[in-house]
């Protein structure tokens, strides 16, 4: 193929096309009488299906006495059912050629599927079986309990995990959000009873959210989730989360880890913010501007004009209660207060300055399609779906105006949301690295 033709100096490129707004789904939302909210999203251009089920059975879950217990319940949920052992029961999800996992964070236990469309109902069947009846088989818990404490021991050399430890404990001190990772004494604790209690208690359907994606009939997916899910105990109403701690003023953290090359370098805050918040959508532009990509603004400072890391992003997780920001980048020791100083700078430069129109039409542009992308796969819809229902935006609502929203956003939004929400005087910075390293940067 002949190379193209490069283009003409002074002629001017291409115009860019302005965003279009998503093709939203056929969607049906209803509540069961147990509590469980569901979301059907009807898209025929392929026999299959998406899953995604939360339940509010995370770490905010966990009694005092009970650290390590959903992260065990999660780990084991596919281990054992009466009468059945884990091989029994991987053997069954196999034979109807779906996939299945789950995964454990703060506030929700998170499971997902995908497969046949006509493997649907018998896998929504399976699962309300686990989730009234997993076994938690003591042998599984042993086995479990003995693999997590090897784990440990290499986590706590991982810069990432030292990382999100010391943010948790940075911003949430004494608050569910800030609970760490489960100690030995903790996993040793976790027997195959004490997990089952904390299953049978947590994974209840009040609160809960069921998203199924793909080419079926509603009225059949309907009556798929009423039999195979309705049974579901409901329980009682999931308490909340309290409210986060206030942030003190800015401060280092040094969290030494021997042997490190570099520095492992964070800027981090707990936001006013959540995407339920109308401020959300400039934010969301905000920080695309500043650390969203490879042509954000730490990245093209750190990396590309001072050549101090090979990568600085920045982003941001919505909870409950509050949003989590962090900015991170790994440096070389001698250079790494100048990357701190150069991270405030640029969160200064997003709250002060107008930002300009190209790059402000750049980040929403990159910003609706990657929305459009999400919308395009069975996948990326089931996921999307599940995060706008559980963030509390209703999404036969929010896919039609998301795009909207973007687009109205203004370079003044911008700053106002930078202005509202980033605080350079109350970011906590968090390093990892070297003892010596670590001294240079106090």
């Amino acid at each position: 193929m002949p190379a193209e033709e490069p283009r003409p100096d002074g002629e001017a490129p291409p115009a860019v096309r302005g965003s279009k707004a998503a093709r939203p789904p056929s969607l049906e939302r209803f509540a069961l009488p147990n509590g469980l909210t569901v979301v059907l999203a009807r898209e025929a251009k392929l026999p299959l299906f998406e899953l995604r089920l939360s339940l509010r059975a995370g770490k905010l879950a966990e009694g005092p006495a009970e650290g390590g217990l959903s992260e065990a319940a999660a780990s084991l949920f596919f281990k054992g059912l009466p009468g059945q052992d884990a091989a029994s029961i991987a053997r069954g999800l196999a034979a109807l050629g779906v996939s299945v996992g789950i995964d454990c964070r703060r506030e929700l236990a998170i499971l997902s599927a995908s497969g046949l469309s006509r493997s649907a109902e018998t896998l929504l069947r399976r699962l309300g079986q686990l989730l009234r009846r997993s076994a938690y088989p003591e042998p599984e818990a042993r086995l479990w309990r003995e693999q997590t404490l090897e784990r440990l021991g290499q986590l706590r050399i991982d810069p990432e995990f030292l990382t999100s430890e010391a943010v948790k404990e940075e911003l949430y001190p004494g608050h569910p959000y800030g609970r760490p990772f489960p100690s030995e004494d903790e996993l040793r604790r976790a027997t195959g009873s004490r997990v089952r209690a904390f299953q049978r208690r947590a994974y209840r359907a009040r609160g809960a959210t069921l998203v199924l994606a793909g080419d079926f009939a509603f009225a059949s997916a309907r009556r798929w989730v009423e039999r195979t899910l309705g049974a579901l105990a409901g329980g009682p109403e999931p308490a909340a989360a309290p409210e986060p701690p206030p942030q003190g003023p800015a401060r280092l953290r040094a969290v030494e880890r021997a042997g490190s090359r570099q520095l492992n370098l964070s800027l981090v805050q707990v936001l006013p913010l959540r995407a339920v918040d109308p401020d959300y959508p400039a934010f969301l532009v905000a920080n695309h501007i500043l650390g969203g990509s490879s042509s954000s603004r730490l990245f093209l400072n750190l990396r590309i004009d001072k050549g101090y890391t090979y990568g600085a992003y920045s982003r941001a997780a919505s909870l409950q209660r509050c949003s989590t920001w962090i900015a991170s980048a790994e440096t070389r020791a001698e250079v790494a207060a100048k990357a701190l100083a150069e991270m405030r700078l640029e969160v200064r430069r997003l709250r002060e300055e107008r930002v300009p129109e190209a790059a402000l039409a750049a980040a929403k542009r990159h910003l609706a399609g990657v929305f459009a992308i999400r919308l395009s796969s069975l996948e990326g819809l089931a996921g999307t779906l599940w995060k706008l229902e559980t963030d509390g935006l209703p999404p036969e609502r929010e896919l039609a105006r998301f795009v909207p929203r973007l687009e109205a956003v203004s370079s003044e939004d911008v700053r106002r949301a930078a202005r509202r929400a980033l605080d350079p005087a109350r970011m906590a910075a968090i390093a990892v690295g070297e003892k010596a390293d670590l001294a240079a940067l106090a």
